[in-house]
């Protein structure tokens, strides 16, 4: 079971059948939540083929886990509690994905950055694809998934380190620990791209996936997350030859989306390759007001209309998103690095 189910769950239902050892069968949400006695993707026009309930008990019967997950809707800590005694008074596995999956390997690595004397920035010698958004609930680990896919499909061996903390749950690394620890940057960028270079050798990949944690860009002066930071580390840990931007959508979308491609080449350095819009929109009014990101969700159609006027991808056309691996893989062999299968 998945519960609690709000729309920023929706890359779990929608590749569910590429989980490793799980089985979602159901899907829970809160009555009051209004995405009960629905599709999974509806307040999107998107069809999964999973209804959504709010009978608690009755999912609860009929499966073996309950996948915790973080949603954008919060739900109360006494409430996680209360549920949690029922799961464990019915007998059931509790899986807390919210802050660190239980399936998470966390790679050991502890490679010496000093061996050869002085740190030193490594030449990846695989095409690496990276993946960024302006912020959460951009859909960025959707494309993270989806690429993923459109290479194994292919045949080609993938190496990935994801944005979300329970990666492994589909067989690929989350971010490793030492970039939130009290390293200073420039260790972190060092150690980060010592690590990419490991994991991609190691796994003898032909292609890398890197999604980065974060926003390129502080949202406003009270919602500033890590004011990119963390983005900036990785543009100077890796090159990448591919960028995917995910950016959310608002109310100047083609201005907005030439700003952030502009900026992310100044100040990252950075080509940005191809962009997707978003189909969630920051309710500004309820996010002044309770100091919270607050969204609302844009149905397929409304965004396929704006994207086909910027320019841009959306994630949950399927036509788009061809187009895009079309343009993802030309874009890889015309660089000499990567070869077609």
């Amino acid at each position: 079971m998945l519960f609690p189910y709000d729309t920023s769950l929706l890359h779990m239902v929608i590749h569910r059948d590429t989980i490793n050892e799980y089985e979602i069968v159901k899907v829970v949400s809160l009555k009051s939540w209004g995405y009960c006695g629905a599709d999974a993707g509806a307040k999107l026009g998107v069809s999964t083929g999973v209804m959504v309930t709010d009978d608690f008990q009755k999912a609860l019967a009929e499966v073996e886990i309950v996948i915790v997950a973080d949603t954008n809707i919060p739900l109360e800590h006494n409430q996680i509690n209360m549920y949690t005694e029922i799961i464990k008074s019915a007998g059931k596995q509790f899986l807390d994905i919210r802050y660190e999956s239980q399936e998470n390997d966390k790679m050991t690595f502890n490679e010496d950055l000093y061996s050869d004397g002085i740190p030193k920035i490594r030449d990846i010698d695989k095409p690496l694809v990276m993946i960024v958004g302006t912020g959460a609930n951009t859909g960025k680990f959707d494309i993270q998934l989806r690429v993923r896919e459109m290479f194994l499909s292919g045949g080609y061996k993938v190496s990935q380190i994801g944005s979300k903390s329970y990666c492994e749950l589909w067989g690929f690394h989350s971010f490793p620990d030492f970039m939130n620890k009290t390293l200073n940057a420039a260790e972190k960028i060092v150690r980060f791209n010592h690590y990419v270079n490991y994991i991609a050798n190691s796994e003898d990949a032909d292609i890398v996936i890197v999604g980065v944690p974060g926003g390129v860009v502080p949202i406003s002066n009270k919602l500033f997350d890590d004011f990119g930071i963390m983005n900036y580390m990785v543009a100077n840990a890796v090159k990448p030859d591919y960028v995917i931007l995910n950016t959310g959508f608002v109310d100047y979308n083609n201005n907005y989306v030439e700003t952030m491609v502009k900026a992310l080449k100044y100040r990252l350095d950075y080509d940005v390759d191809s962009v997707f819009l978003s189909n969630f929109y920051i309710n500004w009014e309820a996010t002044d007001s309770l100091d919270r990101l607050v969204y609302m969700t844009l149905p397929v159609n409304v965004v396929d209309e704006e994207a086909r006027i910027c320019g841009c991808y959306s994630l949950y056309n399927k036509e788009s998103v061809e187009a895009c691996k079309e343009n993802l893989f030309s874009t890889l062999i015309g660089y000499g690095d990567f070869d077609a299968i």
